[in-house]
């Protein structure tokens, strides 16, 4: 193979990326010494000093074999233009886990946190949900600005749509708000004598209130603070109930609340006909219009209401009000309205 160009050249990486496994190095070694370097590398110009956008492992292996390495030049972009390049074209090709691809958008989120998550879902070739779920996790940790306007792919600046549990992003509430306790106890009182329940999913299960009153249920459940996150679970999950108390945030730049979003995903994985409890904003079901795509959907692919649970405004503690409810699918055994009993009150 031809030898590398000048060791007068220097070489370094745009950013640190996760490490490849061992595995896929040496199958990429093994590659390089016997076709060489197939695929060029992406760096920011052809002067003695170059930093490499994609393509580090490859320009490594090149210079420990004494191969060619041929490059691509991309030139005219500022240092985060060429980091959030090199974050998208890793995100695309190489195989990282579900952690790694979150620390990636992580730290995109931190190094733009004006950029609306439809943009940085755009530049990074990611789900702008994913992009939300990720930014949920940081604001929780307090990690993470709370800004009151984002700029979009036009680069105009405007009013953040990120709406938090009981406030928006100019007066935000806590996205992660524990169920609490007299709810839990007052749906396991009236559901648990009218269904047979062996397994329950919980699709945001925080620290696990929901189903702590069903003793000996095995529950599979997913929290995206700890790595689990629902949207990217089996397309099929076995269970005769749902349990969901999921954040209200909507996604950046769409009308759709998360409590659709992760309604329309327990349709899709459970069993059909498989009972569903969901905590949502009324807003949900009652803030619609002739051509909202939320009431379309809710009419039109929804399965039916079958019971209403109302809740108080500050059934989660006083410093927090929301006005919200529970609502009931496929419960047909159970009536089609109920209020709290006061021993089930806070």
């Amino acid at each position: 193979m031809p030898k590398t160009k000048s060791a007068k050249t220097k070489y370094k990486p745009v950013l640190v990326l996760p490490p490849l496994p061992p595995d896929q190095y040496e199958a990429l070694r093994q590659n390089i010494s016997v076709n060489g370097v197939l695929v060029p590398i992406l760096v920011d110009g052809d002067g003695p000093c170059r930093k490499i956008i994609d393509g580090n492992y490859r320009k490594k292996i090149a210079t420990e074999l004494g191969y060619d390495c041929p490059e691509i030049v991309q030139s005219g972009l500022d240092e985060e233009e060429k980091r959030t390049l090199a974050r998208a074209l890793n995100l695309a090709r190489r195989q990282l886990n579900t952690e790694q691809k979150r620390q990636l958008i992580s730290d995109q989120l931190e190094e733009t946190p004006d950029w609306s998550l439809r943009r940085i879902g755009k530049m990074l070739g990611v789900d702008g949900k994913t992009v939300a779920s990720v930014r949920a996790e940081l604001e929780a940790t307090a990690e993470f600005p709370q800004s009151v306007r984002t700029v979009g792919l036009d680069g105009k600046s405007r009013p953040s749509t990120f709406v938090f549990n009981g406030g928006t992003a100019a007066n935000p509430r806590p996205n992660t708000i524990a169920t609490p306790p007299g709810i839990c106890k007052f749906l396991f009182d009236l559901i648990s004598p009218q269904y047979k329940v062996r397994t329950i999913l919980d699709p945001s299960a925080g620290a696990g209130a929901l189903t702590r009153p069903w003793k000996g249920t095995k529950v599979i459940s997913y929290e995206i603070l700890k790595g689990r996150d629902f949207f990217t679970c089996p397309n099929r999950i076995e269970c005769d109930l749902t349990l969901c108390n999921p954040p209200f945030n909507s996604s950046d730049g769409e009308s759709r609340f998360m409590p659709q979003l992760f309604l329309e995903r327990i349709v899709k994985v459970v069993p059909k006909g498989a009972p569903i409890v969901l905590f949502t904003p009324m807003s949900m079901r009652l803030d619609q219009t002739t051509r909202s795509s939320r009431w379309r959907w809710l009419r039109d692919h929804c399965p039916p209401i079958s019971g209403i649970i109302s809740l108080p405004h500050d059934a989660f503690g006083a410093d927090v009000k929301v006005h919200s409810e529970i609502l009931l699918f496929n419960m047909p055994k159970l009536k089609p309205h109920y209020f709290l009993a006061d021993k089930y009150l806070r």
